[in-house]
Parts: C-alpha cells; sequence; structure tokens
C-alpha cells in the first residue's frame, strides 16, 4: 500500500498560505503601506483601480533595494526587519514576517520598480502570469514602487467572494486613514481610478485629524496625555456631543501601529459609563507607548490582535488617565443670558455674597399693591387676614386624640366663626415676616407660607 501523505508543490502551498494575509484588496494595501513606511518613506502614494480588483499600486521615496534584496523580498520568509528570536521578542517595525510578497506574488501580477538613493541604475522585477521571474535594468524614481495586478486571477473562487466595489474601497480608505494618523509626520496620497482623492500634508497630529475627518474636529475632542516609567499613553478622546453608534471610530495605536484591544476598548467605555446610552460608542484617537518586551503582536498574520503580559494594569492604567481627563475638561455646555448675541456662547458664574435678614435686594422688584416694607402690623390687620379664611368644619369622624397626660377629658378642637367683607381683605393686600423665618401672604385661593 502507497503511502498516502505528500508534500505539496511551493505554488500550492503559497496559495494557500496567501490566504490569511491578503484575505482582500485592503490587506494588500495594509501590507504595502507599512513596507513603506518601514523604509523610511517620507511621501507615499497609493493607487488603485475597480476598488483594487485591477491594481493596486503603493509608490515611496524610501531607502530602495537592490537587485539581490529585490529577488529575495518575494522569498517566503524573507525580510530585512528580524534575523534572530531576541529580535521576535521585541518588535519595533511594523512588518515582520516575510510572507506579505511571496503570498501577493502567488496571486496576483506583481511588479516591483525600485532603485537606491546612491544608485545610477534600478531594477524592475516582473512575475507574469505563469510564475517566471523576469528582471531588467532602468533608471526609476528613487525609492519603490509595487505593483499587483489582477488580484486573485489565480484564483477564482476568492475573485468570486470579494464583495462590491463600493464596500471593498470603504475598507480600503479606512486602512489607509488609520495609517494615516498613526504616522502623521509622512505626507500620503490617494488615488482612485486615477483620481486625486486623498492629500494628506505632513505636519502634527492636530492636522491630521483635521485632514482625515473636519477642520472643526478639534474642538469636539478633549486631550489626552500621560507619561509614566510603565507606559506612556497621549492623543484625543471625544466630547460625549461626539458619541458614535458604532465602534468604526476608535483608533488605538500601539507603538505606532493600529490595533484591536478588547480590553482597552472596554476600559474607555467603562470610563464613559456616566456619559452612554445604550448603543453608544465613545470616539477615541489613543497611542500607547510600551516596552516591545511586554507585548506580543505575532498573534495573527493580520497583524491586528496584541497581547499584554499584564493586561489587568494596562486596563487600570487607562481607565484612570481617560477618567482623569474628563473630569478635568468642563462638560456643562456654555450659555449666555446676556442682551448681546456672540458666536460663542459662555456661562457667566456670578459670585456667591452672604446677605443679611431682612436684605431682599437680590430678589425682582414688584410693582402694584404689593410691597415687602412692611415687615409688622397691627392686631386688627391680622385678624383682618385670617378671617379672610374660609370656615374650617372638622369632620364627624375626625377623632381628635387624647393627651397621654390628662386622663379621660375629651380635648375640642375651638372653632371661631369668622365674617368678613369683601371691601375689608380688598382693603390690605398682605405680606408678613413671622420670627424672621416665614413670610405669609393672601392669595385669592387662601394663604401662602413662604419658608425663607
Amino acid at each position: 500500500m502507497s503511502n498516502i501523505i505528500k508534500i505539496l508543490p511551493d505554488n500550492l502551498a503559497n496559495k494557500i498560505a496567501a490566504g490569511e494575509v491578503v484575505q482582500r484588496p485592503e490587506s494588500a494595501v495594509k501590507e504595502l503601506l507599512e513596507n513603506a513606511i518601514d523604509a523610511d518613506a517620507t511621501t507615499i502614494e497609493l493607487m488603485i483601480k475597480r476598488a483594487g480588483k485591477a491594481l493596486i499600486q503603493v509608490c515611496d521615496n524610501g531607502v530602495g533595494m537592490s537587485e539581490a534584496d529585490v529577488v529575495l523580498s518575494i522569498q517566503k520568509h524573507a525580510t530585512s526587519k528580524i534575523s534572530s528570536v531576541e529580535d521576535l521578542e521585541a518588535i519595533r517595525t511594523l512588518g515582520f514576517r516575510g510572507e506579505a510578497l511571496s503570498s501577493m506574488a502567488a496571486v496576483s501580477q506583481l511588479e516591483i520598480r525600485t532603485e537606491r538613493k546612491h544608485d545610477e541604475i534600478g531594477t524592475l522585477l516582473r512575475i507574469d502570469e505563469s510564475g517566471n521571474v523576469i528582471k531588467e535594468k532602468g533608471s526609476f524614481p528613487k525609492g519603490t514602487c509595487v505593483s499587483l495586478k489582477n488580484l486573485f486571477y489565480n484564483v477564482p473562487a476568492r475573485r468570486n467572494f470579494l464583495k462590491t466595489d463600493a464596500t471593498e474601497l470603504k475598507h480600503i480608505i479606512d486602512t489607509f486613514n488609520k495609517i494615516s494618523l498613526s504616522h502623521s509626520n509622512i505626507h500620503f496620497k490617494f488615488f482612485n481610478d486615477d483620481e486625486l482623492v486623498f492629500d494628506y500634508a505632513a505636519g502634527t497630529l492636530e492636522e491630521r485629524i483635521a485632514s482625515v475627518f473636519a477642520d472643526n474636529m478639534i474642538e469636539a475632542l478633549i486631550p489626552v496625555q500621560e507619561k509614566t516609567e510603565f507606559m506612556n499613553i497621549s492623543g484625543f478622546i471625544g466630547k460625549p456631543s461626539l458619541l458614535r453608534k458604532s465602534k468604526s471610530e476608535q483608533y488605538l495605536f500601539l507603538n505606532n501601529r493600529f490595533v484591536i484591544s478588547k480590553q482597552i476598548n472596554h476600559a474607555v467605555f467603562s470610563a464613559y459609563a456616566n456619559f452612554l446610552e445604550k448603543g453608544d460608542y465613545p470616539f477615541f484617537i489613543l497611542f500607547l507607548e510600551i516596552d516591545p518586551h511586554r507585548i506580543d503582536i505575532n498573534v495573527h498574520p493580520s497583524k491586528l490582535e496584541v497581547r499584554f503580559d499584564n493586561e489587568k494594569d494596562i486596563y487600570s492604567f487607562i481607565l484612570a488617565v481617560v477618567k482623569k481627563s474628563l473630569g478635568l475638561y468642563d462638560l456643562v455646555p456654555n450659555m449666555n443670558f446676556g442682551e448681546t448675541q456672540v458666536s460663542t456662547e459662555k456661562l457667566r458664574q456670578n459670585i456667591f455674597s452672604e446677605t443679611e435678614k431682612r436684605d431682599f435686594s437680590d430678589r425682582p422688584v414688584t410693582s402694584g399693591k404689593s410691597s415687602l416694607t412692611r415687615t409688622s402690623f397691627s392686631d386688627k390687620e391680622i385678624d383682618l387676614l385670617f378671617h379672610s379664611l374660609p370656615e374650617i368644619n372638622p369632620s364627624p369622624s375626625f377623632v381628635t386624640p387624647h393627651d397621654p397626660f390628662q386622663e379621660n377629658e375629651e380635648q375640642k378642637t375651638p372653632v371661631r366663626e369668622i365674617k368678613s367683607t369683601h371691601a375689608e381683605t380688598e382693603e390690605f393686600p398682605f405680606i408678613i415676616q413671622l420670627h424672621n423665618k416665614y413670610i405669609l401672604a393672601q392669595i385669592r385661593s387662601g394663604l401662602m407660607i413662604i419658608d425663607q
């Protein structure tokens, strides 16, 4: 009986491996942009056609590659980022696995043009439909330009499962914006079907946020800054007025790499607990700097997942910092009650001043017959005030409680018949102060007592 286990041929093995690295056009865009950043580029241009299905091209002005490096770059597990196990335990670059270009070469028509700054002649490497490697010499712009044509042309099943052009384009734009936010010192350009869509000039993080979102976006954000020996955190969190209905606008960068961490997202979410309603999510752009020895980014080929050696401490730290930032910011809306209309509303606070007894100068001045100047009245006037009250007849079912200190004596509440004329009550609209504590005022329905 013959053996049934066989070693797969290289071309088939590469296509299988490419399924994890290049899942859709956005995956290829991410890998190429990260390679350009690792090459110390200051200007990066991304060009796509048909949402990346026909063409994905990334050009940079980085260090470039020699002819030998270009040939090795398309081999499996070939990289310039790491060389030992120690390097793998302290990754400081965006790429390190050495799988991206080899995977792209297995599922697309790959072409690389590169030239180093001190070289007069560059190298062109092209892989045709048959998988043959073609090398040429020529003069090219300094840096590297990688083109992927007809993505998944030889994997019909994967190509058929791609979404519509609009959906794939949305994923590419999201990844482009995430990477551009993490490296605001690099000039990024995005071309879609030969049309310039985004042009992010190099600058500060605040300027990049304004370019990616809106010019006034900074006004809706709260700065976050905390440095310790353990870790550093910086960036911005959204004001409660900037709450979203999805998690799509939560940007977390670990050592300038966009990552997804449920623990950190939950820490920020918990800090907003008093401001969130069901279905609301906070907006944030946070940058964490942690010693690479204390994190593990080699979890998945996509390099989006991350593990920490002390997740509880990081969770508590981020929760405390975000709460502190929210607490330092005045979340009370600004209002101005003045007569003049201004573009920005502000709330004016009056300094508290202690008032003396019988001092009503801080209260509105009333007009008409009522006056607060009379604070003492004669017995006749008090009688007239209470004479205007309706007669109170006790209910037959009402039983007066007995005095515990008197035996078998029924206490009765004396009721006095009161008669008054309408003219008498109209003569004195009474406002009386009793014991410097209560104000008694006559109203149509009876008596109003105000406790000062």
